[in-house]
């Protein structure tokens, strides 16, 4: 038997050789699940603003307030006169006003606020079909009711029937924005045959909501509805207006590209952070693999000694020894892996089928941030 070869150490050494392989694969296994639901939560995330792909929305406030004691006291209305300019220029369809709420839909211990836009009975059937939404089940809202409809994966998240009430009394965290109780009385689906990414929202009605004294004083905000293909274009006019009339401070316009903008700002700091957790992880993980390789070569000595003053140069048997701990954490890091991405797609074929998420199993992020393990 070869004193030297690494399976002589494996066979003597089981205990230390397993407990590097756990710890090493279970790092893996740890860092590489984290980093791929935080990619999920980024990518849902985004569903919530799928339909600026289709519009833009310009409200007197710097985007959505989920609180409840905001709610009832809200920032400034945009005037109708200057949402008529917008309306005049010719890449623009049309421009209805908008009222709606925020529900806050649960996803991996976070709650994501999703849009429930106020739209009048008029707009609505315009609104749905620029959205490319059909009624899946149930019927559409009536004007002045305490009613909602819900994308059908709104609803699944948040495991809803028609006929369900929701209301800030009944869950605070998920419904903030709902000082009434509203009836869920539809569900919305994706026209299969759209061009453009789904869109998942919800609809209550702006006659309900600007009547009812508990949602009271309320902001009108407006809707703007583009010619096809000249979104981008009327979202630099809007902006460009806004900047000359001085009202940025206190006017802000919702586009699909600077909410994404800001989802992408608000990874980059979470990779950063999770660069120097990594790093941090890596160091621990070298320290107890070393402490628990050299306990295992303390062990080894009296035969090292007899390996020494047989011929074997020092440099040799120290190669020797890296090798046997190096290629043990190689394994570990590889049983991780493997055992991280099955637990992805068990994960992706599941859970998150069934919510109406995706997981990009492609995405090479989680296998290199595990690399300093």
């Amino acid at each position: 038997m070869n004193p030297l070869s690494p399976l002589t150490y494996y066979r003597r050494h089981k205990g230390q050789a397993l407990l590097v392989l756990v710890l090493i694969g279970s790092l893996t296994l740890g860092v590489y699940v984290l980093v791929s639901l935080t990619g999920v939560s980024f990518g849902t995330m985004r569903y919530a603003f799928h339909y600026l792909t289709r519009m833009s929305r310009l409200s007197a406030s710097q985007g959505p307030d989920i609180s409840m004691q905001n709610q009832v006291s809200t920032i400034g209305t945009l005037d109708s006169g200057f949402a008529a300019q917008i309306r005049a220029h010719p890449d623009v369809a049309a421009v209805f006003p908008e009222n709606g709420l925020y529900i806050g839909v649960p996803f991996v211990g976070i709650v994501m606020p999703t849009p429930v836009l106020g739209v009048t009975e008029d707009d609505l059937p315009v609104v749905m079909d620029v959205c490319d939404l059909r009624l899946k089940a149930g019927r559409l809202i009536n004007p002045r009711a305490g009613e909602i409809i819900l994308s059908e994966e709104i609803a699944r998240a948040l495991d809803l029937t028609i006929g369900d009430h929701v209301s800030y009394k009944i869950n605070a965290e998920t419904y903030p924005t709902m000082a009434t109780e509203l009836t869920l009385v539809g569900i919305l689906e994706s026209d299969p045959s759209a061009a453009g990414p789904e869109v998942r929202v919800g609809f209550v009605s702006y006659e309900y909501l600007d009547g009812h004294e508990l949602y009271q004083p309320r902001a009108t905000n407006w809707l703007i509805i583009p010619h096809p293909g000249r979104r981008i274009a009327v979202n630099d006019f809007a902006s460009t207006l806004i900047e000359e009339s001085g009202r940025s401070s206190s006017d802000h316009l919702q586009s699909f590209e600077s909410e994404v903008r800001l989802l992408d700002q608000m990874q980059q700091g979470l990779d950063v952070m999770y660069g120097l957790v990594n790093g941090l992880v890596a160091v621990a993980a070298a320290l107890v693999v070393g402490m628990v390789h050299r306990i295992a070569v303390t062990h080894r000595l009296p035969e090292l000694g007899l390996l020494h003053a047989a011929g074997y140069s020092r440099r040799s048997l120290v190669r020797r020894l890296v090798i046997e701990i190096a290629l043990v954490a190689c394994v570990g890091w590889a049983v991780g892996l493997l055992c991280a991405h099955a637990f992805s797609i068990l994960l992706s074929s599941t859970f998150f089928a069934a919510q109406g998420w995706s997981m990009n199993l492609a995405n090479p992020k989680p296998l290199l941030s595990t690399l300093p393990i």
